[in-house]
């Protein structure tokens, strides 16, 4: 059978004992190295070759592991293909698999089709350790990873280096829910950058402690710029999905978080959008991201408010809760098909699609026109009110102030404030709805100002409310009054979204 390889490593079928491993040169069909480890026997194969030429080793699948005592360590850039059978391939590290010497620029490798393990929990490094090298043009795909090392990542890089032009896809990897570390951490303190990846299709994460994937740039003035995140799930991932840090044109789509045994609670937010230093992440596009794990505390996508995120689209999330943090420049485009409860601190400046109807959180206003009376010991409605229809949060802050006067100097006076879904009453009308605050105060034959705050929660999106105000009093006829032009004094109400 003819191997497009440069080198066929296998295991000596006739050796007892301590496992024993062959390469075979592909073109004379010759065994050309040997050993009891596979590191060892790999180093001395890249030890051989020559700078820049382009090779391909093939691991054959096995019935017994291939041992890796020693890092394989890339010292020149040799432009390799490491590819196996699947998991037949597989490696046992009890240090890190690859590693990467130096500050040197690395292009053009591929890793497919094999089985990479690091196990716990004392044994095991990082599968793939860039270090501070600087990483282009390279694949990995149809991988199984196991990184369970303690503090170890499937993939780590920096700070320093760089990863640029590359994808990781079709790839499975698992950790420990202890451990502390992402099983993707890249790093970069204004060196070469992590930029224009390829992050997905088809990346699944397990048992995450930590964010599965951190991509942070740590250095200011500069970004991790143009990374996409396409068809990445964990199940389940209660450290979270994805932190990018510093990240400028950054698409995430087809993502989801879920667990299906409800044996995990959100330890952190499943998308994270901040900053470490310099420049906030912005320009992000997040669509069609799927969760079940996340709640007010750890919510599905977080802006950092210290970090201050803008130009953030998220389109068609199927999450519970979304915190904006009080950061601007924000789009969030759903239905009510979707299942998200909470918009948590979204600013006036977030602009709001649902159900095709754009909108941002609203503010309403209504003053008295004119002066009115009442005698009524029970409370009536003074007609003065205002309608609004909460687009973000849910939560609306009411507040209002009555100018009134009697000419008794024992009246008890009090107005209070109603939210009804159904209309206004007409001034000196019955009430309606419930009443949610109110203010009192004896007149003493003079004028007196009335005013409370209120902030009403928990209502539903979507939904038109009225707030209007009602009084009453306990002696004689009082009287509230118009608003005084270029004066607090007066009868008015005001209500916004927060």
């Amino acid at each position: 059978m003819t191997i497009p390889c440069t080198y066929d490593i296998y295991l000596d079928s006739n050796a007892t004992g301590i496992p024993a491993y062959l390469a075979k040169d592909c073109k004379t069909g010759d065994n050309a190295f040997s050993g009891s480890d596979v590191g060892v026997l790999t180093q001395s194969i890249l030890n051989s070759l020559t700078t820049g030429t382009g090779y391909t080793l093939y691991y054959e699948g096995q019935g017994t592991k291939y041992m890796v005592a020693n890092p394989i360590i890339f010292s020149t850039d040799l432009r390799i293909s490491f590819t196996g059978d699947g998991i037949g391939t597989h490696f046992i590290c009890t240090n890190d698999c690859f590693d990467w010497a130096g500050s040197g620029t690395f292009r053009d490798m591929r890793f497919y089709n094999m089985f990479l393990e690091g196990p716990p929990p004392n044994f095991g490094g990082n599968l793939f350790n860039f270090g501070t090298a600087t990483i282009q043009y390279s694949y990995w795909q149809g991988l199984i990873l196991t990184c369970s090392g303690a503090g170890k990542s499937c993939f780590k890089g920096g700070p320093g280096g760089g990863f640029l032009f590359n994808q990781i896809s079709d790839t499975v990897m698992t950790t420990r829910t202890t451990n502390t570390v992402s099983m993707i951490d890249l790093r970069d303190n204004a060196n070469s950058g992590i930029n224009a990846n390829t992050f997905g299709p088809r990346l699944t994460f397990s048992n995450s402690g930590k964010f599965a994937v951190r991509i942070e740039e740590t250095s200011a003035g500069t970004y991790a710029y143009d990374n996409d995140f396409i068809d990445i799930t964990g199940d389940p991932v209660p450290g979270g999905l994805l932190a990018c840090y510093g990240c400028l044109s950054t698409k995430i789509s087809k993502a989801s978080v879920y667990d299906n045994t409800g044996a995990f609670t959100a330890t952190a937010p499943m998308i994270l959008l901040s900053k470490t230093i310099g420049i906030a992440t912005h320009d992000t596009t997040i669509e069609n991201f799927y969760s079940t794990n996340d709640n007010s505390t750890y919510p599905a996508i977080k802006l950092n408010s210290t970090a201050n995120p803008s130009g953030v689209i998220i389109i068609s999330p199927s999450v519970k809760v979304i915190d904006c943090a009080s950061t601007s420049r924000i789009v969030i485009i759903y239905d009510t098909s979707q299942f998200l409860t909470s918009l948590n601190n979204c600013l006036a400046s977030t602009y709001i699609i649902k159900d095709g109807q754009g909108g941002n959180p609203v503010y309403q206003f209504g003053t008295l026109s004119g002066s009115i009376s009442t005698g009524s010991g029970t409370f009536k409605s003074t007609g003065l009110g205002v309608t609004i229809t909460p687009q973000v949060t849910g939560s609306i802050w009411v507040d209002f102030s009555a100018s009134a006067n009697s000419t008794s100097t024992t009246n008890l006076i009090t107005v209070a404030l109603f939210r009804t879904t159904g209309g206004i009453p007409s001034a000196g009308a019955s009430t309606t709805g419930s009443e949610i605050t109110a203010s009192s105060a004896i007149t003493a034959g003079a004028n007196i100002q009335l005013s409370n705050i209120y902030v009403d929660t928990g209502l539903t999106i979507g939904t038109a409310y009225n707030y209007y105000l009602a009084w009453k009093v306990t002696t004689t006829t009082a009287t509230l009054t118009t608003q005084a032009t270029n004066t607090s004094a007066g009868t008015n109400v005001a209500a916004w979204e927060v």
